[in-house]
């Protein structure tokens, strides 16, 4: 239960983050590292229960699919992006 709370704050905290990054149309480096961490954090949180997450599945897909778009322009973050990216492909069937 623990761990799911985590998730949960770690899913605010970053949405949060990513809300202000777009208001003030601040895309840089650490504005790809939010989006990459929040991927994974939705994908983290989907796979603690499949059934009923399935929305955060969605979530870090789109995320994903925002990430591949933007590849060339993210730095440091394309490490975090290309590992989303590949435990993302294993549900494409789902």
């Amino acid at each position: 239960m623990a761990d799911i709370s985590k998730k949960k704050e770690a899913i605010r905290y970053l949405e949060q983050g990513l809300k202000s990054f777009e208001s003030m149309n601040i895309i840089d480096k650490e504005y790809y590292q939010c989006l990459s961490k929040l991927g994974t954090v939705y994908l983290d949180y989907f796979e603690m229960d499949r059934n009923e997450n399935e929305k955060y599945l969605i979530l870090a897909r789109n995320i994903n699919k925002k990430l591949q778009a933007s590849y060339r322009k993210l730095g440091s973050s394309k490490a975090y992006a290309t590992v989303l990216r590949q435990r993302i492909e294993k549900y494409n069937k789902v």
